[in-house]
């Protein structure tokens, strides 16, 4: 699943990013703690790329994303 939301991210378009962070939200919201510890870094690598993304609904959230990952 991380892959697959780390693609996600990089992806051109910018509606793909801001789903990707929608989901990786959910994830990080539902999952048991520490579940996500070894893709963490990945995960936010991808996240923390985007904030200086054009525009500012993938900005958001990406912020959004952080917020709750970490």
């Amino acid at each position: 699943i991380s892959a697959v939301l780390c693609r996600a991210l990089e992806d051109g378009y910018h509606d793909i990013k801001k789903a990707g962070c929608t989901c990786l939200a959910q994830l990080a919201t539902s999952a048991p703690p520490g579940a996500l510890d070894a893709h963490s870094e990945k995960l936010l690598q991808g996240l923390v790329a985007n904030l200086s993304h054009p525009h500012s609904r993938v900005r958001l959230a990406v912020l959004q994303a952080l917020d709750t990952l970490v």
